[in-house]
């Protein structure tokens, strides 16, 4: 990958339900259920975003956090159930996960990190509309993707889009994103 400006975009949703899951369960009560986890939930979100920085700041010139809001899909197709198998862990204080992560949108943003959400889409749909936008320039930036989400590999099919996965601590590639479209779909 050469080296020069590029976009990273982190699906903001993902890293931060990634990094929720492998904090430490409490003896009692709920997860975040006090103030002494929510600030070791801050402090995992923030130290996991300047790890994955510094590996990738040689390429980085921009970081835009994409959040998610209620899905357009949920309107548009009420009786789909979209989603609709997902089911809350009742062992998580859901108020304090949004809590923490707005106020941690709130302090990237006093660090230049754009936060970019936009009502009735996904995290991946404004990444996505991002890629199609920057795509249709005469002379598309480079774009790293930061998640694990393989939905990004229809992306791939833009010269300018890289996707890294920080769990896995390696680069997604498709070599044919039609193919396995096809395969997945």
């Amino acid at each position: 990958m050469k080296v020069g400006k590029h976009t990273l975009l982190i699906d903001g949703n993902y890293f931060v339900f990634s990094r929720l899951f492998v904090l430490p369960k409490p003896k009692t009560g709920k997860l975040l259920g006090d103030d002494k986890q929510k600030k070791q939930f801050m402090r995992k979100l923030s130290i996991d975003l300047a790890s994955e920085m510094r590996k990738l700041g040689g390429f980085v010139d921009d970081v835009v956090l994409t959040v998610d809001s209620k899905s357009w899909r949920k309107d548009l197709y009420p009786d789909a159930g979209y989603k609709g198998t997902r089911k809350p862990n009742s062992n998580v204080e859901w108020s304090a996960v949004y809590e923490v992560y707005e106020a941690w949108q709130e302090i990237l943003a006093t660090k230049g990190v754009v936060v970019h959400q936009i009502q009735g889409a996904e995290a991946d749909d404004v990444i996505a509309s991002i890629v199609r936008q920057n795509s249709r320039s005469l002379q598309p930036e480079p774009v790293l993707i930061l998640s694990a989400d393989k939905d990004f590999i229809q992306l791939h099919r833009y010269s300018s889009v890289k996707q890294y996965d920080p769990i896995r601590n390696r680069w997604i590639e498709e070599e044919n994103p039609v193919r396995y479209l096809q395969e997945h779909i």
